[in-house]
């Protein structure tokens, strides 16, 4: 309600529009005040619908490492926050990687994500984009601990990005690396890029699917 009231009259109507239906790199405050107006509460229902069924007991006492990849203004890292604090889990994450090519984005990302999260984790904002092929090895990005959790929120349907490049550096980050993967659903042109990067890994475990239910507004 916020984002949507700082927009200006002309845009209230059509928010969706500046963004380019939610595929735009945004980089001012009214087109990130546009994408969460349109787009902001479906965000986070599906990244809470993906992470509904996480096998957070799994995680056990150990510490972790969160890398958002494509994070956008963070909504699926804060997702995942509030999610960790219904079960006590907080103060087992370590670190936070917000990985986005708008600046714009990222300052707010962090900003939100700092006023989400415990004192001691440590957040590092990299201001790049994911590779367009497998030649950059992105050095800057590494866990420390031996459980890293991936999020791939509505950034894999960019088909430009390299799905390998990313399966290679996500799957060697730690002894044990998940991934969490939301993206938007086409009626017309199905989006295979989840079930593609799934297909680096073998074997892999799967936990479920929520391409089977309808996820849309709330009222």
């Amino acid at each position: 309600d916020e984002c949507y009231n700082r927009l200006p009259s002309n845009i209230k109507t059509k928010p969706w529009e500046i963004t380019e239906h939610g595929r735009k790199v945004l980089q001012t405050e009214d087109e990130l005040n546009a994408y969460i107006a349109a787009y902001g509460e479906m965000h986070v229902i599906k990244c809470s619908a993906a992470l509904q069924n996480f096998p957070f007991e799994d995680l056990g006492m150990y510490p972790f490492e969160v890398f958002d990849w494509g994070c956008g203004q963070g909504l699926a890292t804060l997702t995942l926050l509030d999610m960790l604090r219904e079960r006590n889990m907080l103060s087992q994450v370590k670190r936070i990687y917000l990985i986005e090519p708008s600046i714009k984005a990222l300052e707010r990302a962090v900003q939100w994500v700092r006023r989400n999260a415990n004192p001691g984790i440590n957040i590092v904002p990299l201001n790049k984009s994911i590779p367009l092929d497998d030649i950059e090895e992105m050095p800057e990005v590494s866990c420390e601990t031996g459980i890293s959790i991936n999020l791939f929120s509505n950034i894999l349907d960019i088909r430009e990005l390299s799905l390998s490049w990313l399966a290679q550096k996500t799957s060697s980050l730690a002894s044990i690396n998940y991934m969490v993967c939301v993206g938007p659903k086409f009626t017309q042109n199905p989006n295979t890029r989840i079930s593609d990067l799934r297909g680096y890994f073998n074997p892999s475990d799967y936990f479920s699917s929520i391409s089977l239910f309808p996820y849309s507004y709330t009222t």
